[in-house]
């Protein structure tokens, strides 16, 4: 599964990294499921881009996420374990809880993410047509993908070539 940002650029969670995704998402699930435990996120951690928790939309499941810029009436987040990134306005701060430093589930603010940066070879690019068919059908977020790896580029980052979408 993966999220792309652009037609070359793209994350890719593996089959040993979903495991500890699975993992993650239950430890959360588990914590969450108390309210008491859903204390907000302050406006401090997200000025200073601390690893804070949301609730998916969609899958009701909690998830790691991190501010990377803050603007005047709203700010930029990237979910740390699929890459994906959007705004959340001022209003909607309320969905972002704390994650306590101590305890259980202080390990979660120190576990790298479960995904890998992955951007593809020169000469092999996701059709233009097929990208714009993601985009307007909101497809996006997560896909299938078969890759081959060809080799690290820019420290963490991983050359792939597509070998079929789904």
């Amino acid at each position: 599964m993966c999220y792309t940002t652009g037609p070359d650029d793209f994350y890719v969670r593996t089959s040993e990294l979903h495991e500890q995704f699975d993992a993650i998402t239950a430890q959360m699930n588990e914590y969450y499921k108390v309210d008491r435990h859903r204390k907000p996120a302050s406006a401090d951690m997200v000025g200073r881009s601390e690893v804070c928790a949301i609730q998916s939309w969609k899958t009701l499941d909690w998830r790691r996420i991190v501010c990377i810029q803050v603007l005047h009436d709203s700010s930029i987040f990237e979910l740390i374990d699929s890459g994906e990134r959007f705004e959340l306005q001022v209003e909607e701060m309320w969905r972002l809880k704390a994650i306590p430093k101590v305890g259980s589930m202080s390990s979660l603010l120190s576990i790298p993410p479960v995904c890998v940066h992955c951007r593809l070879v020169n000469q092999q690019k996701v059709p233009e047509h097929m990208w714009q068919y993601l985009c307007e059908n909101d497809l996006k977020m997560a896909f299938t993908i078969l890759v081959h790896h060809v080799g690290q580029v820019e420290g963490q980052a991983t050359e792939v070539e597509i070998m079929g979408l789904g």
